[in-house]
């Protein structure tokens, strides 16, 4: 279990991924993020980037031109040589012997596994993905995302229309993505990044990074150890990270659940704070506010009555001070 900010994330299949964050943290998975385990990396430096090009070669890059590698699935890392006195925050492997990493003004670029970089051009980003040998995409400030068609020579922006920067982005292939921003908004695209349809906005979120196996199952990792998923494309987010929390908010699930007229959700806070439980239906739309108001340390619990919903499927979420907490999952049937 880690506290620390959490600022990438990488499937290599299904089942196993990686995570970085601040520290020298990197955490593996090998069942599709139901466990993780705290890998041992030699570094202190905060990790921006974790990349692998299959299941064994892994890039991850971060503060004071730091750059480790393994090749033998993170049981092992040894360290990059960089002419260079910046922070790394983004890496992208094209095959076993070629890769790019950028700080925010420079890209530079390994032709020999990473073990040595030069500098490429002079145009820098946080997150970045080729989708083909020439096709690659660079998030950057102000909500926008860079493209290139010719392997970095030349770049144009792609607007998101959002606010705050674009920290992390994931194409499933050269058509579908999705991009979030330090201010807690997911967007997806469908076009190659041509128009991009807002997903969900959760306030008080910070997002650094966003990855999906496939078109359903997706992660996002952010600030202060979030690890979100969803597994309808998008649409609903969860987060499967409340061991790391639960010392601090405690949100129980329904009971009864299913229900058919009302029923009762308990929680449990242990440090005072401005606490809002909301409502969200299956596309992940904030339906109602069940409680908005200052909380001291203690138990509470909310009667919730659902006599003018729709019979389906909602999720019930705890925020503090306006920072996602913990999402579960209530059933109503009319």
């Amino acid at each position: 279990n880690t506290i620390q900010n959490l600022n990438d994330v990488f499937f290599v299949n299904s089942e196993t991924g990686y995570v970085c964050g601040d520290s020298g943290v990197v955490l593996k998975t090998a069942d599709g993020g139901v466990n993780w385990v705290n890998l041992k990396t030699n570094t202190i430096s905060k990790l921006n980037c974790i990349y692998f090009y299959d299941d064994n070669y892994g890039i991850s890059v971060g503060k004071d031109s730091k750059i480790i590698k393994t090749i033998n699935g993170g049981v092992n890392w040894s360290f990059g040589t960089i002419n260079a006195n910046t922070e790394l925050i983004t890496t992208y492997l094209l095959n076993s012997y070629e890769g790019f990493a950028s700080s925010n003004i420079n890209t530079y670029r390994t032709t020999n596994g990473g073990t040595d970089w030069e500098l490429y051009f002079a145009l820098g980003g946080l997150d970045m993905q080729f989708t083909d040998s020439i096709t690659g995409y660079n998030a950057g400030g102000n909500g926008n995302i860079i493209k290139t068609t010719n392997r970095g020579l030349n770049w144009f922006i792609q607007s998101l229309n959002v606010s705050g920067e674009t920290y992390g982005l994931h194409f499933l292939n050269s058509n579908n993505g999705y991009a979030v921003t330090i201010s807690g908004q997911i967007s997806k695209t469908t076009n190659g990044g041509t128009t991009w349809i807002p997903q969900t906005t959760i306030s008080g979120n910070s997002f650094k990074s966003v990855y999906f196996t496939d078109k359903n199952n997706g992660f996002i990792v952010g600030n202060f150890g979030t690890i979100l998923k969803t597994t309808n494309g998008g649409l609903v987010f969860v987060n499967i990270n409340d061991n790391i929390i639960s010392e601090e908010f405690s949100l129980l699930q329904n009971y009864p659940n299913p229900f058919n007229s009302s029923t009762v959700i308990n929680y449990e806070i242990k440090i005072p704070s401005e606490v809002s439980l909301k409502l969200y239906n299956i596309e992940g739309k904030e339906i109602q506010t069940l409680v908005k108001e200052y909380h001291k340390s203690g138990s509470y619990e909310v009667k919730f009555d659902a006599s003018k919903l729709s019979t389906g499927i909602y999720f019930y979420s705890l925020f503090a001070d306006n920072i996602l907490k913990s999402t579960k999952k209530l059933t109503f049937i009319k």
